[in-house]
C-alpha cells in the first residue's frame, strides 16, 4: 500500500526503492551492552511475546486549530468494539498457553507517550486490559515503558513464539527466527508476512475459531526447531535485500 501510494507521487519506478525492514541490517555487535534484565521473567518456562496496540480502523483527524490528530471513532481514551474482541481473543490465547504449556505471557510496550500527548492509549494500556480479561493472569508479566530500541530488539530472541498485531513486533522476532502469528488486520501486516514468506502465520482476530488457533498453536511448538531453521535462511535473504536498499539510497551522498 504504501508503494502504491509512493507511485502517486513518483511516476518513474527507479526513484522508489522497497525494503522490508531496517532494523535487519543490523549485526549482533550494534545490540552488544543492551540487553534488558527484568527479574520477573522465567528462566525455566516457554516464554510468549505479545505486541498489542490499541487498533484503530477509522483514518486519524488533524485539528487544525490546536495541530494535533484526534480519533474518529471514539472518544480519547476509549476503545472500539473491534479493539475488545481483539482483547478477548488474545486473553484466550494466552490463557490456553498457560493452561497446556505453563508458560509465560510477557507483554512488550512499543507505544508511549505522555497523557497529554496520546492520541491512541498506550500499549502497556491495552496489555494490562488483555491481563484483566485472562483466567489465569498470575505470571503476565508487562515490560516496561520507553526501553530503548536496541533493548527491544534484544529482547525478542528469548522469546519462544510471539503473537503480535504490531509491524515491529513481528519483524524484531523475525530478526531472531523466533516464530510469530501476526494478527491479519492492517496492509502492512499482510504486506510483510508476504514479503518474508510467512503468509501461513497470519492469524484473524475477528474471526478464527479457537479450535484451530490452538490446534496451529501445538503444530508451531512441534516444529519450532525446523521452523526457526528457515527462518534464518529468509532473514539472509531480507537482510540482503534491505541493505541493497539502503546502499543505492545513500549512493552519491
Amino acid at each position: 500500500m504504501s508503494l502504491a501510494n509512493l507511485k502517486r507521487f513518483f511516476p518513474d519506478d527507479k526513484s522508489l526503492l522497497l525494503g522490508c525492514e531496517p532494523s535487519l541490517t543490523f549485526s549482533p555487535k550494534h545490540l552488544e551492552g543492551f540487553e534488558c534484565c527484568d527479574d520477573r521473567i522465567s528462566n525455566s518456562k516457554l516464554l510468549v511475546g505479545f505486541g498489542i496496540r490499541d487498533f484503530f480502523s477509522t483514518a486519524l483527524k488533524l485539528d487544525i486549530t490546536k495541530m494535533k490528530l484526534r480519533r474518529r471513532d471514539v472518544p480519547t481514551g476509549r476503545i472500539t468494539k473491534k479493539m475488545r474482541q481483539i482483547i478477548r481473543f488474545t486473553a484466550s490465547i494466552a490463557d490456553y498457553l498457560v493452561e497446556k504449556y505453563d508458560a509465560q505471557p510477557v507483554f512488550v510496550p512499543h507505544h508511549f507517550l505522555p497523557e497529554q500527548d496520546r492520541v491512541i492509549l498506550p500499549d502497556s494500556d491495552i496489555a494490562e486490559m488483555v491481563i484483566n480479561e485472562m483466567k489465569k493472569p498470575n505470571d503476565a508479566v508487562i515490560l516496561k515503558n520507553n526501553l530503548h530500541p536496541f533493548q527491544v530488539i534484544n529482547f525478542y530472541k528469548r522469546f519462544d513464539l510471539v503473537f503480535s498485531m504490531r509491524h515491529h513486533s513481528n519483524a524484531f522476532a523475525y530478526y531472531s527466527a523466533v516464530p510469530t502469528f501476526g494478527y491479519g488486520i492492517s496492509e502492512k501486516i499482510f504486506n510483510f508476512f508476504d514479503e518474508t514468506g510467512q503468509d501461513n502465520m497470519l492469524i484473524d482476530p475477528y474471526k478464527s475459531e479457537m479450535s484451530e488457533i490452538k490446534s496451529r498453536i501445538d503444530q508451531v511448538l512441534r516444529n519450532k526447531a525446523e521452523i526457526s531453521k528457515k527462518l534464518k535462511a529468509e532473514i539472509a535473504k531480507s537482510k540482503h535485500r534491505m541493505i541493497q536498499a539502503l546502499d543505492t539510497a545513500l549512493e552519491g551522498m
